[in-house]
């Protein structure tokens, strides 16, 4: 399949969405939602509106960018991370990987730049030359640097399996969101217009994936940004656990060019990606 360069950026954008997307539940095919009346259908509505507003505030950003630290804990081994994030609407980025090994990732808009300092070396993707191999490899950088919980993915699978939708009593603000085959549970914040909580279950009621979203900062006026995210993953592999802590979050910041320039010194060896 051959793609345009625009129609390559605009996937490249879509991708790069992706890092701090975070939530991508994998629902196992398509179902029709179960509407059978004015009420499920206003409810659905709800939902969806709830949904949207949750990602759509992230579109009207013209730069994004924040530290983070991730502790994961898989199998009885933990694993400690660090990394920085720098996005422009355009869909250049920047991602310096600080910790346990420093690696540079950096994309100018046509060219991904994978640095690794302590070899060296650097690979370079050319993704503007309809190059589906590269852009598959960094659609796979950006997603393991995702953070769950930030935006919620998979809107649509998430509304085909969509069962109830309802305000909780005591919290008008917060909107539970419920569906089934599997079964799954949203809290969303719609004053704030945050996802709070995710929880998915398998066929038998166990659950296999919960998402907690917490202490939450607004580093620009309305504009709500959470600073903790639990992760617990359930799978057969086992149990991962990851706890998330978000800083330094600026929106809408000037960026300099050269940030997103992959700049290298004269002695590291740049090699080519098909």
């Amino acid at each position: 399949m051959h793609f345009t360069f625009r129609q390559y950026r605009i996937l490249c954008v879509a991708a790069l969405l992706a890092v701090y997307t975070g939530l991508n539940p994998s629902l196992s095919g398509a179902l029709e939602p179960v509407v059978s009346s004015a009420s499920d259908t206003n409810a659905m509505a709800l939902a969806s509106e709830a949904l949207d507003a949750v990602n759509r505030r992230f579109d009207g950003l013209s730069t994004l960018q924040y530290e983070v630290q991730r502790t994961t804990v898989s199998r009885g081994v933990t694993l400690e991370e660090h990394w920085s994030f720098a996005y422009a609407a355009d869909g250049r980025l920047r991602i310096e990987y600080k910790k346990p090994e420093k690696r540079i990732f950096v994309f100018d808009g046509k060219v991904f730049t994978e640095y690794l300092p302590a070899v060296r070396q650097a690979l370079q993707t050319d993704i503007g030359d309809g190059n589906p191999h590269g852009f598959e490899r960094m659609s796979a950088v950006l997603q393991r640097l995702s953070v769950d919980g930030l935006r919620i993915g998979n809107r649509d699978m998430l509304l085909s399996h969509f069962e109830s939708a309802k305000r909780l009593d005591d919290q008008a603000a917060i909107l539970k969101v419920t569906g089934k085959d599997p079964a799954y549970t949203l809290l969303i914040d719609t004053q704030r217009q945050t996802l709070l909580r995710f929880e998915k279950y398998d066929g038998k009621g166990t659950l296999t994936l919960s998402i907690r979203v917490s202490d939450f900062q607004e580093p620009m006026p309305g504009f709500w940004f959470p600073t903790a995210l639990q992760t617990l993953a359930e799978g057969a592999n086992g149990k991962s656990e990851s706890t998330v802590a978000i800083s330094a979050i600026r929106l809408n910041a000037v960026i300099p060019d050269k940030i997103f320039k992959a700049t290298l010194p004269p002695d590291v060896k740049v090699n080519t990606a098909n």
